[in-house]
């Protein structure tokens, strides 16, 4: 939208009484905190960036009368991924956002996978995990049949400079927004105003104006209580819908992220036989598991406390490599299963080409927005000016000679 477009948007959106807000930076940052605060019922947009400022609801397709209006919940993405605001800010710095290019060669998938192999080790720091990661790939050792696909399907891989950035991070969990958390309050359509801008931007006369107008003012008069936003199309949640249909590679790396049992096509062997074993084991006082443990075979036991995860078999070896070595790679051990403590925000200076770039239009928004706002007090022009020339009087009339008197 251009500047023109805007001043227009701001300009009609005052008339109509509907009130609305200039947003310091980003819009979908603003947006996002308003539905997070519940003054607002959710995003119309189509930029993914909503979720990685904290947005909870999102709707698309909402203008294309061809298409059915799709609804998206911050929830229904953490219930099917395992993906919170933190783990979407992590795959956007791998994946590419406004903020970022990512990693070339790193898709959607590759990343859930990564993000399993290397979530954050330490509460307090967002990036441990992919700082691990950085380093891994630069030259660690492999460690476990995952580490090993991981590091085939990343050969090609090559690593931007300053990746993991702090201050993308710092930009998504911080951003610049009005934190107002006063309710809005609509207003009545400004009829003569109305009319007065048809007049002069279209050409429409007092009349015609009325015919379009006054139906809708009639409605919004009868209007009891505000409908809510999904009571005017049916909603399709797109999630729900998609369920079951993820590739196995997407799930194994769900699984993981959720600190759920995985199991890979070779340890499908090992892990029948030792669900034979404890069949056959039960109620001789030695679990088949701890028997499995002794002969040396990995497997994943289920907590009594649900609330935590068992490491996968990974993260053993990661263990396992940091006692016994110190130049090799280490694997974080997996973090609590849907219980991540709040994150300290790391801090930098990073220059963020996309938020300079907005800070530049910050002012000249502002003063647009005050300019439309005191127009709306004022009101509009009624007359137009007249932009014709004055006539002068001259000092002596230019007559012909016949005219003269001088015969």
């Amino acid at each position: 939208m251009g500047s023109q477009d805007l001043s227009t948007t701001e300009e009609l959106l005052q008339l109509f009484g509907v009130p609305y807000i200039v947003a310091p930076m980003e819009a979908e940052a603003q947006c996002a905190y308003l539905d997070s605060v519940s003054l607002t019922e959710g995003t119309i947009t189509d930029d993914s960036d909503i979720w990685l400022f904290g947005g909870t609801k999102v709707y698309k397709n909402f203008f294309d009368q061809k298409k059915k209006v799709l609804q998206f919940k911050a929830e229904d993405i953490h219930h099917y991924f395992k993906l919170g605001r933190d783990q979407m800010v992590l795959l956007a710095l791998l994946v590419g956002s406004d903020y970022t290019v990512g990693l070339r060669g790193v898709g959607p998938v590759t990343a859930l996978e990564i993000l399993a192999a290397f979530p954050p080790v330490d509460s307090e720091d967002l990036l441990t995990g992919l700082q691990m990661f950085r380093d891994w790939l630069k030259g660690g050792k492999m460690v476990a049949t995952q580490a090993t696909q991981l590091r085939h399907k990343l050969r090609n891989v090559s690593l931007n400079d300053g990746f993991p950035s702090k201050a993308v991070v710092e930009a998504y969990l911080k951003p610049h927004v009005d934190e107002s958390q006063e309710s809005f309050s609509w207003g009545s359509p400004n009829l003569e105003s109305l009319r007065d801008y048809a007049r002069s931007k279209f050409g429409w006369t007092p009349s015609k104006t009325d015919e379009i107008l006054l139906p809708v003012l009639k409605r919004h008069n009868e209007a009891k209580s505000q409908r809510s936003i999904a009571s005017y199309f049916k909603v399709t949640s797109v999630l729900q819908a998609a369920d079951g249909q993820l590739s196995k590679r997407v799930q194994q790396a769900v699984r993981r992220l959720g600190n759920e049992e995985v199991i890979t096509e070779t340890q499908a062997p090992e892990m029948k036989k030792l669900r034979n074993a404890t069949k056959k084991g039960r109620g001789h006082g030695t679990s088949s598991a701890s028997r499995a443990h002794s002969k040396g075979n990995p497997a994943r036991v289920q907590s009594a406390n649900r609330g935590v995860a068992t490491v996968s078999t990974l993260s053993n070896a990661a263990t396992h490599s940091r006692t016994q070595s110190t130049d090799g790679p280490t694997f974080p051990r997996s973090v609590t299963a849907g219980l991540i403590p709040p994150i300290k925000l790391p801090t930098g200076d990073e220059f963020i080409l996309q938020r300079e770039r907005e800070k530049l239009g910050i002012l000249k928004n502002k003063m647009k927005a005050i300019e439309v706002f005191r127009k709306s007090r004022t009101g509009l022009d009624k007359t137009k000016r007249d932009k014709r020339k004055r006539r002068q009087i001259l000092e002596k009339a230019r007559l012909s000679e016949s005219s003269s008197g001088d015969d």
